[in-house]
């Protein structure tokens, strides 16, 4: 299932959106503007396994591998055999549909979307495609914040107002051309009949975002799976009582839908690996280890440098324990799967810190002019996909009055280089724009897409 529950879900009532799951039934979610909920989701649901920092819940494990950076999990679905499930969210400003809504030509929208939301997702693909093996079954869910080349075609041109010519839309064809299918499309072949519009869904009143009946409507939020995978239902899960909407719930708690689908799938054996379970872990805690093993005599599991060793033998090729972080001082560490003759098998990288330590944020200098890119550095952060890095005046604070913001992509430590590439909002004051205009500024760091900073650094723009 897929999911963009609206700011953490809270905007109507969280209930609703636990009980549009369990109606759903799934067993795995990817949530989408969880804002730190995504654990207190699968709690109210009874799950055990979630992942904050890819914002996925699953009946199943969860394992994190080292080659997934914050892009993909494996969820193992049955004893030592796995699927990887890949959680995409795709800047929604500008938003391509609105610009042609407005007048913008198909030549320009598709420039926007090369510019803004394409790269994005070939990032995802790119990691995927490095790490998961043709035998995996892939499964690619998210806000693509961007129509389907499959929706937008010759045939139904003049089914929505805002259809008036067939569209190549570049994400849906870059990720078809990586070899996914789009599980909706595939049970639902025709785009008139059923187009499965998405966003916006008709979600009480609530303020500031609500959806405008005048807005057009789209096909946003998308499954796609590759590899051994047979896709067998797909269905809309919105507003009771609306046409289109198979599974429903009153009152809908988002402005968007959500879609689930049954796939049966050929699961793929466990690959080699260690994985840990938090990228950043308070100094003196435990921290949990996942492995499988090749199974050959005299294999270890450790902490580097100078922590813990735990001889394997006797354990089963695959498993999970906790590690002693005692005694241990702040910096980087890494759980490592050695061979009997001392090699690296597999390790996973991750942070020990210092109580009390802060998040560190600074930019590479204090004043820039007009057009300049702006390059920041951090320090110490979660390592969750959808921390970002953003610049707002210095009276606003939420989300939508940012100016201009990058997400972390999982990294605890990290640089980013805000500029004309970088995304913008809309809505915010000054229109989400770049160049800059010259004055005072703050940089933030923020948790999780969410409003809540964690660091912040002053910035300034001279002509």
């Amino acid at each position: 299932m897929v999911f963009n529950i609206e700011d953490g879900g809270v905007g109507v009532d969280l209930a609703k959106v636990v009980e549009a799951i369990r109606r759903a039934d799934p067993d795995i979610v990817a949530l989408e503007e969880a804002m730190g909920n995504t654990g207190r989701i699968a709690n109210a649901l009874g799950w055990r396994h979630a992942s904050a920092r890819t914002q996925i819940l699953s009946r199943y494990p969860i394992i994190d591998p080292p080659g997934g950076e914050g892009v993909f999990v494996f969820v193992e679905l049955r004893p030592g055999r796995v699927a990887a499930v890949a959680n995409v969210h795709l800047p929604s400003d500008p938003y391509g549909l609105d610009a042609l809504v407005r007048g913008g030509s198909p030549a320009d929208v598709l420039d926007l979307e090369r510019r803004v939301r394409l790269p994005m997702v070939e990032r995802a693909l790119a990691v995927l495609r490095r790490s998961t093996e043709a035998e995996v079954p892939v499964i690619l869910l998210g806000d693509f914040n961007a129509p389907s080349h499959l929706d937008w075609t010759t045939a139904s041109v003049g089914s929505r107002t805002q259809v008036r010519t067939a569209i190549d839309w570049p994400v849906s064809r870059a990720i078809e051309a990586a070899g996914f299918r789009d599980t909706w499309r595939e049970i639902h072949p025709d785009p008139v009949a059923e187009p499965g519009l998405t966003w916006w869904a008709a979600r009480p009143a609530i303020g500031a975002g609500d959806p405008r009946p005048g807005d057009p409507q789209e096909r946003i939020d998308i499954i796609y799976a590759r590899g051994p995978a047979a896709i067998r239902n797909s269905q809309v899960v919105g507003e009771e009582g609306r046409p289109g909407i198979e599974i429903g719930v009153t009152p809908w708690p988002s402005d968007h839908r959500a879609v689930v689908s049954t796939l049966l799938l050929s699961l793929a054996p466990m690959p080699v690996l260690v994985a840990v379970g938090q990228r950043l872990v308070a100094a003196g805690d435990p921290l949990e280890v996942t492995w499988r093993r090749p199974g050959e005599v005299g294999e270890q599991l450790s902490i580097e440098p100078d922590g813990p060793i735990r001889s394997l033998e006797g354990t089963g090729q695959a498993g999970t324990l906790q590690l002693s972080t005692a005694g241990l001082t702040a910096g980087w560490y890494a759980a490592v799967l050695r061979s009997r003759g001392g090699g690296i098998v597999s390790q996973a990288r991750f942070v020990i810190r210092a109580p009390g330590a802060q998040v560190e944020l600074r930019t590479a200098r204090p004043v820039y002019r007009v057009g300049g890119p702006i390059e920041v550095a951090w320090a110490g952060g979660p390592g969750n996909r959808w921390d970002w890095i953003a610049v707002f005046g210095r009276t606003e604070r939420t989300h939508h009055e940012a100016l201009i913001w990058e997400h972390t992509d999982a990294r605890i430590d990290g640089t980013v280089r805000l500029d004309a590439a970088s995304a913008v909002v809309d809505q915010s004051p000054a229109g989400g724009r770049w160049p800059l205009p010259p004055g005072d500024y703050e940089v933030a760091y923020l948790l999780d897409d969410s409003d809540e900073r964690v660091a912040e650094a002053p910035l300034t723009i001279v002509a």
